[in-house]
This record gives C-alpha cells, sequence and structure tokens, in this order.
C-alpha cells in the first residue's frame, strides 16, 4: 500500500493518524507508554482483510487529504519489537519505518492479518492482563468473549465453516447520474419565453398610446399623463426592445453555462444501491454487515449548490406602462431525485457512513429475505473500473466471520434530473 494513498483515507479499522510522535524513548511512566502497546494490539486483533496502519506525524483532515505535520524525533524498530514482544502472549508480526513526505519526516507502524487473539499477559500501565483489545471502526474496543473465541480459528472466504446455517449474497450496483436533454429550468426559462414573444409583439405592432397604456412611474410629478407625446414612448420602447435583447442574450449565455456546470458536477458520479440476501437454511438476527470501499468515495445527500445571484442576477427589464413585470426570484438548491429503497423485513440500527466505508446492523432477516442495506440516498464518485468492496458479516448464527469480496456492478438504469429550479409558478 503506498502511504500517500492513505492520506486520502479516514481512520478505521486499519488505519489511524497520529499527530506526534509515541513518548517511548526514555519514558519511565507505563501508562504513556502503554497507550503505544494497546494501539498495536488493538490492531493486530481487529477484523480486518489488509495490513493496519499507524501513520505518525499526520494531524487527520475529515473529507481530504490529511495534513503531513512531521516528527522530530523517532523509534528503534528493534526497540520497539523487544518492547511489544516481550509482553504478547505469542510474538507478533509489525514493522516501524520511517519516510520523507513533502520533505517532511513520518513513521508509520504496518501490522499485517495473521493469527489472533493477542493480549497481555501482565498488567503494563493501563493495558490489562489478559484482555483482548481491538481496532472497532476509529475507536479502541474490548473484544466479546464469542469474538476472541472466533479469533482462536484464522479463516478466510476460502476456509470458513461447510456447515455455516446462513449464507449470505451482497451486490452492489452503481447507477450512472444523468441529466436529461429536456431539463427544464423553471421560472428562468419560461422568462426568457416570455421576453422573447413579447419582443416579438413589439417588433410586429406599432405602438398605440394611451393614458392608461403609460406607467406613472416613468412621468415626472410635474406633468400631466396626457403630456406624454408618442415620439416619447417611442424612445421608451425603443431602449426596452433593447434592454429585452440583452437580457434575452445574457440568460441563455448563463443557461448554457450551467448546463456544462451540472454535466460537469455530475461526471463520475453515480448512485449505489447496496443490498444484502439471505440465502441461508435458517433466519438470522443481529447480522453486523461493514462495507469497505477503496478507490472510491461515498457521498452523502449529494447537492448542487446554483451560481445563485451570480448566475441569475440579470433582472427583468421594465416595460414603459403600468404593468410593472415581476422582478426575478433566486434559484433553489438543486436536488437530486429522493430515492429510497424501503424494507419491510427489517430493521436496521447504527449505520454509520464515512467517506470509505458503511456498517450497519440488522436487526433479523428470514431465509430468502432481499433488502437494501441503506435506505437513503448514497452516492459514490469513482473512474475506476472493475471496483472491489470488501464485506464483512457477523451475527448470531454464523460460526465465524464471513468475509466477501463484491464486485460492484455498472447499471444500464440511469437517474435522471428531470427538473432542477424550482419556481413558484
Amino acid at each position: 500500500m503506498d502511504i500517500n494513498e492513505l492520506l486520502y483515507q479516514e481512520e478505521s479499522s486499519t488505519l489511524d493518524f497520529k499527530e506526534e510522535q509515541y513518548k517511548f524513548i526514555n519514558e519511565n511512566n507505563k501508562h504513556i507508554k502503554g497507550e503505544l502497546l494497546k494501539d498495536i494490539l488493538a490492531f493486530a486483533n481487529a477484523w480486518r482483510e489488509s495490513d493496519a496502519y499507524i501513520i505518525i506525524g499526520v494531524r487527520e483532515v475529515k473529507g481530504g487529504k490529511s495534513e503531513v505535520v512531521g516528527i522530530d524525533d523517532d523509534i528503534d524498530d528493534a526497540s520497539l519489537q523487544e518492547f511489544i514482544n516481550k509482553k504478547t502472549n505469542r510474538p507478533l508480526d509489525f514493522k516501524y519505518c520511517t519516510m520523507l513526505i513533502d520533505e517532511k519526516k513520518i513513521a508509520y507502524i504496518q501490522i499485517p492479518i495473521q493469527k489472533r487473539p493477542f493480549y497481555v499477559e501482565k498488567e503494563y500501565g493501563n493495558v490489562k492482563a489478559n484482555i483482548v483489545y481491538l481496532r472497532r471502526g476509529s475507536s479502541t474496543d474490548i473484544a466479546a468473549p464469542d469474538e476472541v473465541s472466533d479469533m482462536g480459528v484464522f479463516s478466510t472466504v476460502t476456509d470458513q465453516a461447510l456447515n455455516n446455517p446462513v449464507d449470505y449474497k451482497v451486490s452492489a450496483k452503481l447507477i450512472p447520474i444523468q441529466i436529461n436533454h429536456h431539463v427544464e429550468y423553471g421560472i428562468f426559462e419560461k422568462d426568457i419565453e416570455k421576453a422573447e414573444a413579447e419582443l416579438v409583439d413589439l417588433e410586429q405592432n406599432s405602438p398605440l398610446i394611451s393614458a392608461r397604456d403609460v406607467s406613472i412611474a416613468s412621468i415626472s410629478p410635474m406633468r400631466a399623463i396626457t403630456e406624454k407625446t408618442l415620439p416619447e414612448y417611442k424612445r421608451e420602447l425603443d431602449g426596452y426592445k433593447t434592454q429585452l435583447k440583452q437580457y434575452i442574450k445574457l440568460n441563455k449565455e448563463k443557461l448554457e453555462k450551467l448546463e456544462g456546470y451540472l454535466l460537469e458536477y455530475v461526471k463520475d458520479k453515480y448512485f449505489m444501491k447496496l443490498e444484502i440476501e439471505n440465502n441461508g437454511s435458517t433466519s438470522d438476527t443481529n447480522i453486523d454487515v461493514s462495507v469497505a470501499i477503496e478507490d472510491a468515495t461515498i457521498i452523502q445527500d449529494l447537492e448542487i449548490l446554483s451560481y445563485s445571484n451570480y448566475l441569475f442576477e440579470i433582472k427583468y427589464p421594465q416595460k414603459p406602462s403600468k404593468n410593472i413585470v415581476n422582478m426575478m426570484l433566486t434559484p433553489e438548491r438543486l436536488t437530486l431525485p429522493n430515492i429510497s429503497f424501503p424494507n419491510q423485513n427489517a430493521y436496521r440500527k447504527n449505520i454509520e457512513i464515512t467517506n470509505s466505508s458503511v456498517s450497519v446492523i440488522i436487526r433479523d432477516m428470514n431465509v430468502g429475505d432481499h433488502i437494501s442495506l441503506v435506505n437513503k440516498k448514497l452516492f459514490l464518485k469513482t473512474t475506476k473500473e472493475g471496483l472491489i468492496i470488501k464485506v464483512t458479516i457477523k451475527s448470531k448464527e454464523s460460526t465465524s466471520k464471513i468475509f466477501k469480496d463484491v464486485i460492484v456492478e455498472y447499471s444500464d438504469e440511469h437517474i435522471e434530473l428531470d427538473r432542477l429550479f424550482k419556481g413558484n409558478t
């Protein structure tokens, strides 16, 4: 794994960022020194399918690239190996390395997958004896007795127990976002059409003036309405026609810019459809599903903000009559369709979503149940073909953790943006 790539991920059961170096060299306080011991134990015991990394000298930035701040002091790998492995119940495989990023030195501890559980046989600082610590998400927890039991069997997809009464199938589908060629821009398109029709009418018909046709706002308070001459009115109409032409031109240009902006915005973004099916021989309860996504970013509640006043700041011209045309309205948010997949068979709780993972606990699933994991809008940004997600499933009926590599399919369906602006008309 390229350490630079890890800077774009969030903390998880395989990744942790430490802004400052561990206090290890010449440190006699067992509680302070024990923090490093506990962190390594927790990652070594974590349920995962890839190496774990503790990166030191980096400040986490959620939703973006984490910041490299660098470290001044270092830890000797041999000394750290001796410190850890003199305390653990079995030899723990890991390595401590340093490297330069942006001309700043960082360090990282790499912990591969290996036989578990790991624990200390004698209490050290805040690390309790015979307690199995494990990394769960972005925090350290204590393993439950059944989890410790499962750790005794180093299982993979190929060596899971054949008599497992549950068999889950997980599917992942990406649905492209498309913009309909007949997208309605609401009141803005209607105002342009109104201006075009009014311009044609003014060009084809000679103006006739009467007292009721003259806008009071255009007359000096010292002049009577009937004193306004036809040449004056024609000059006002000529100016009005020029304003209409300018209004039409500018807004058409800006609508074209908006469509280009939207096309660029939805590029490489897909609606993500995650589903799970119980193909086993028994119903199941408390199904804990964890989905890890690499080479892509999860986006929740995708909303596109318009250019607001900048994009549509041109006001509809005021006609020289008593009928004042309403001023334009400010555009609202552009929103994607509210897509959901209701599920009548299961109740979800403790749903956690980061930019690279989804964790869901399902209360119960009957044999044959086929449900959506996330009952809300969920989008993925990716340019990678052949995307694979890592799925981990643990439940009451399963004899061990179930690990699955799921190939993400690209659907022939699409989400269409039928209407992006809402008007008051």
